[in-house]
């Protein structure tokens, strides 16, 4: 009986990686390496977004549990950036 639910675990496993979605196995459309990075080797783009002006809260400190409740964080040092 051991031997059956080896089998069947093992086909399950096989046929659910054969059906996967090959996707994630080729770079996000329209997506493009930045000519002085390069990339790490076999990883690929999933995401790719591209603007001419932007802001980004660059954390720069620690993220603790603040007072209050559950799940509330504080940040304790960032700064904001801005430009191209």
């Amino acid at each position: 009986m051991n031997h059956f639910k080896f089998l069947l675990t093992a086909l399950i496993i096989f046929i659910s990686f054969s059906l996967r979605d090959n996707s994630y196995s080729q770079d996000f459309a329209g997506s493009a390496d930045h000519p002085v990075v390069s990339r790490y080797k076999g990883s690929v783009i999933k995401k790719y977004d591209q603007r001419q002006f932007d802001e980004y809260n660059l954390l720069l400190g620690k993220v603790v549990h603040a007072s209050g409740e559950p799940g509330n964080k504080k940040i304790t040092q960032s700064k904001s950036l801005r430009g191209k």
